[in-house]
């Protein structure tokens, strides 16, 4: 199975999913979609594979709730002991 985020070419991916046998899954395309961040479309795509493997649309309000939190930023200032 491969999972893509709406901003994925297909056409790039199909391809490849047809000669491995494999399941192409995407999220939905909305009219907002090429406007929003990578964050936000990764957590479409998570939110959509918990969905297809729990076999249901409606994820549970702890599922939504770990959706929600987020990676610490990737530029942290940090204090070192020699002053820097």
């Amino acid at each position: 199975q491969v999972y893509i985020g709406a901003n994925v070419p297909i056409s790039v991916v199909e391809p490849i999913c047809r000669l491995q046998n494999a399941t192409l899954y995407t999220t939905p395309k909305t009219d907002t979609t090429s406007k929003r961040n990578f964050d936000e479309e990764n957590t479409d795509l998570s939110r959509r594979i918990i969905e297809i493997l729990l076999g249901k649309t409606n994820v549970t309000s702890n599922v939504e709730r770990a959706l929600r939190e987020r990676p610490p930023c990737r530029f942290q200032q940090m204090e070192f002991d020699n002053g820097l």
